[in-house]
C-alpha cells in the first residue's frame, strides 16, 4: 500500500479547495504522475501531498460541494496561500514549483499539481450570544411579590411573560427572547429585543413606596434642618428679632399680632395654658425666611365703671359736673387716653347738631368757636349750672364734653375729619356708665428664627419676652412704702428649641417661679423650674432648673425703676451660688444662664382705683439657655402669680 493511503481522503478535499475543475487529465508544471495513489481524507492532518493523480477514501459525502463553494483565484493558488475546508487548512507550500491545483477525473481520481500541505483546521464555535441587559421600570421600589423571580422566561417573539409584578414583552419580527432573573433582580435576554412594564397592582405599590421614601426624605431633611436651627440657638448672640407692631384682642375674634413684614403661617399653635400662640412668616428676602411664633395672654376688652377708668379710686359716684372735678376725664386730641379710638372726635361719638358739619370741598375747612367753661346764658364761670355741655360718647360710655380751658376751636375737614385746633376739651360721663377697657396688662413671649435660602447660610436664633411695665404708672413724687415684701409664686408656660444629638425641633412647657421679695430692707430671691416638655421628641423627665438669682431692686420700693430685671451672675457650676441653668434633657446635662423682669401695672396689680406702689408684681418673664457638648437648648416663659 501506498504511504499515501492514509492521506487519501485529505487529497481529495485538497483537490476540491485548489481549484476544483473536471477535466480528463493532468498536466502543467509539475503535472501528474502516471502512477495512482491513495489518500485517507480522515488521516490527512500533517501530509505534504506532491503533484500526482489520487483516489480519495473517507471524505465527506459533501465534499465536493464545499469545495465548488469556495472562491478558488484563477489560475489556482499561489505558493503561501491556504484554503479551510472540511475541517482541515490546505496550502500551497512556499517552496512549490508551480501555483497549486486540483483536477477531478473522468475516473473519480484526481490530479493535483504543485505541493499541498495539510494541517488541522479548527473552526471556531460560534460566539454564543452575548445577554442585553433589560432594565425594570422602579425596580428599586418593588417589594418581594413584584419583584420578578430568579429563573428564565422563554417567550416566543410578539408573545408577553410575566414574574412577578413586571411582564416582559418579546418583539415582533425577530428571533425569541430568552429572558434571564439573577439572584440579585437583574435582568438579561438574548435572542429578539425584550422591553419590561409593570402590573396595575406592581405601580400601585411603587406609588406607595415613592410616596414613602419621599417622606422618608423629607422627615431627614426636617430632621438635618431642626438641627442646624438648634446648634444656631445655642449661640452666644445669634440674632436680633424684629420688633411686635402690635398685639390686639378684638372683642369676638381672635388674637391680632402684627409684626412688619410678616404674616400669618396656615399653622397656628393654639393655646398653651393662658396664652394664645400666633405663628408669622417673612419670605419677602431672597436670602432668608424669617420665622416667628409669639404667646400672649392679651384679654378680650372689658367694661369697667367709669370713675374708675383712669385708676383713680377718688371720683364720687355722683358725677358733679364742674370743670375742676378729678371725675373729668381730659381728652386731649386726637390721642385717646390709650383706649379705643372711640375717644377722638368723629362723625360716630359727636352731636353733629352742635359741632360743625363738612362742607363742600370746594369750601375747604369748617370751623367753629366754643368758649371755655361758657354758661347758656352767655357768660363764663366755673360754678357747673348752666354750663354747656355737648352730648357723646368715649370708649362705649355716654356723656357730655365741654371746652375746659381758653376758647375751643373744632374744624372738620371736607374729608369728615375732626381737628382740635386750640383749647382744652373735657369729658364727663352720665352716672352708672361704663366704659370700654381693652387689655394693657399683657405679657408676650416667644421665639425668631432666620433660616437662609442658600446653603452657605447661617441659621439665626432669639428668643423675646416683654409685658406692661412694673412701675409705669408710679411717679417719683408718689409716697413711697415700706418695699415690696413677701413670698409669691407665679406660673406660666415656656417656649423655644432644642437640640440633642441628631434629634431638634421646637418645644413647649410649663414654668414655675418663687420670688421672696424679703422684709423690706434685706434682698429677695428669686428662682424657678421649666418643666412638662412637650415637642416631636420623647420628653419625658426633661427639665430646666433656674438656680436661685440675688434680687437687688426690691430692698426698699424705687419708684424709679420700671421694671426690675434680673439675671445670672456666677456661672462657676462648682460654687454654691451658681444662678445659672441646668438642664436635664434625657440622659444629656446641659449648663446656662438665665434671666428675667418683672410685669405688670401697679395700679392694676390688686385693687383697682388705687395706686398698690408697693404690691408685688403681677408677672415675671424672662429667658434661659443651656449648652453641651451634644445638647443645646433656649426659650423664654411667662408667668402670673395670683391676684
Amino acid at each position: 500500500m501506498s504511504m499515501y493511503r492514509n492521506l487519501t481522503t485529505a487529497a481529495a478535499v485538497a483537490a476540491l479547495a485548489f481549484g476544483l475543475a473536471a477535466c480528463g487529465g493532468g498536466g502543467g508544471d509539475g503535472g501528474p504522475t502516471t502512477s495512482v495513489d491513495d489518500l485517507d481524507w480522515t488521516m490527512l492532518a500533517g501530509a505534504s501531498i506532491p503533484a500526482g493523480t489520487y483516489e480519495i477514501a473517507g471524505a465527506p459525502e459533501d465534499l465536493l460541494e464545499q469545495a465548488a463553494a469556495l472562491d478558488v483565484p484563477e489560475g489556482g493558488y499561489a505558493p503561501g496561500a491556504s484554503e479551510n475546508l472540511a475541517g482541515y487548512t490546505l496550502t500551497c507550500a512556499s517552496n512549490s514549483p508551480t501555483n497549486c491545483n486540483v483536477a477531478v477525473n473522468e475516473d473519480g481520481t484526481i490530479t493535483t499539481t504543485g505541493t499541498i500541505t495539510v494541517t488541522t483546521y479548527v473552526a471556531m464555535p460560534d460566539p454564543e450570544p452575548m445577554p442585553v441587559a433589560v432594565t425594570v421600570p422602579d425596580a428599586m421600589y418593588l417589594d418581594e411579590d413584584n419583584m420578578p423571580a430568579a429563573g428564565t422566561l422563554t417567550i416566543a417573539a410578539g408573545m408577553t411573560g410575566t414574574s412577578g409584578g413586571v411582564t416582559f414583552l418579546c418583539a415582533e419580527g425577530g428571533d425569541a427572547c430568552e429572558v434571564t432573573v439573577a439572584d440579585d433582580g437583574s435582568v438579561t435576554a438574548t435572542g429578539g429585543m425584550v422591553t419590561a412594564s409593570l402590573t396595575t397592582d406592581a405601580m400601585d405599590q411603587v406609588a406607595d413606596a415613592k410616596q414613602m421614601k419621599a417622606d422618608d426624605d423629607a422627615d431627614m431633611a426636617q430632621m438635618a434642618r431642626e438641627r442646624a436651627i438648634g446648634q444656631a440657638a445655642a449661640m452666644a448672640s445669634p440674632g436680633t428679632p424684629p420688633g411686635i407692631t402690635s398685639i390686639s384682642h378684638p372683642a369676638g375674634k381672635d388674637v391680632s399680632v402684627r409684626v412688619t413684614g410678616f404674616t400669618p403661617t396656615e399653622a397656628q399653635p393654639g393655646m398653651l395654658g393662658n396664652f394664645t400662640g400666633v405663628s408669622l412668616s417673612n419670605t419677602s428676602s431672597a436670602t432668608a425666611t424669617q420665622y416667628m411664633t409669639v404667646y400672649t395672654d392679651i384679654a378680650e376688652p372689658g367694661r369697667r365703671e367709669f370713675f374708675n377708668f383712669d385708676g383713680d379710686g377718688d371720683t364720687p359716684a355722683a358725677y358733679t359736673e364742674t370743670a375742676t372735678d378729678s371725675g373729668i376725664i381730659n381728652l386731649v386730641l386726637p390721642a385717646d387716653n390709650d383706649q379705643t379710638s372711640e375717644g377722638s372726635f368723629s362723625a360716630g361719638n359727636i352731636d353733629l347738631n352742635i359741632f360743625p358739619t363738612r362742607g363742600p370741598a370746594s369750601g375747604g375747612t369748617v370751623t367753629k368757636t366754643f368758649e371755655a367753661n361758657a354758661r347758656t346764658d352767655g357768660t363764663a364761670a366755673t360754678d357747673p349750672p348752666n354750663l354747656v355741655r355737648l352730648p357723646g360718647t368715649f370708649d362705649g360710655a355716654r356723656g357730655s364734653y365741654m371746652c375746659a380751658a381758653a376758647e375751643c376751636v373744632v374744624a372738620v375737614a371736607p374729608s369728615g375729619a375732626y381737628t382740635l385746633t386750640t383749647g382744652t376739651w373735657t369729658f364727663a360721663p352720665n352716672e352708672g356708665e361704663r366704659a370700654y377697657h381693652e387689655d394693657s396688662e399683657f405679657l408676650q413671649f416667644g421665639w425668631w428664627m432666620s433660616e437662609p435660602t442658600r446653603s452657605t447660610g447661617t441659621y439665626q436664633f432669639a428668643t423675646f419676652v416683654d409685658g406692661s411695665d412694673y412701675r409705669a404708672t408710679v411717679a417719683a413724687t408718689e409716697t413711697t412704702g415700706a418695699g415690696v415684701t413677701g413670698d409669691a409664686t407665679y406660673t406660666g408656660n415656656a417656649a423655644g428649641r432644642y437640640s440633642v444629638g441628631d434629634d431638634a425641633g421646637a418645644f413647649t412647657a410649663s414654668a414655675s417661679l418663687t420670688a421672696k421679695f424679703g422684709n423690706g430692707t434685706a434682698v429677695g430671691t428669686i428662682s424657678g423650674m421649666i418643666s412638662g416638655f412637650q415637642g416631636d421628641a420623647d420628653m419625658s423627665g426633661w427639665s430646666v432648673e433656674l438656680k436661685r438669682i440675688t434680687l437687688t431692686d426690691f430692698a426698699a420700693n424705687d419708684a424709679t425703676s420700671d421694671a426690675p430685671a434680673f439675671t445670672s451672675g456666677n456661672l462657676d457650676q462648682s460654687s454654691s451660688t451658681y444662678d445659672g441653668t441646668i438642664a436635664t434633657l434625657g440622659d444629656t446635662m446641659a449648663h446656662g444662664s438665665w434671666s428675667g423682669r418683672f410685669y405688670g401695672n401697679a395700679r392694676n396689680a390688686d385693687r383697682p382705683g388705687t395706686l398698690s406702689e408697693n404690691a408685688q408684681p403681677l408677672a415675671v418673664g424672662g429667658q434661659f439657655d443651656a449648652a453641651g457638648t451634644e445638647a443645646s437648648i433656649s426659650g423664654a416663659f411667662g408667668a402670673r402669680r395670683p391676684k
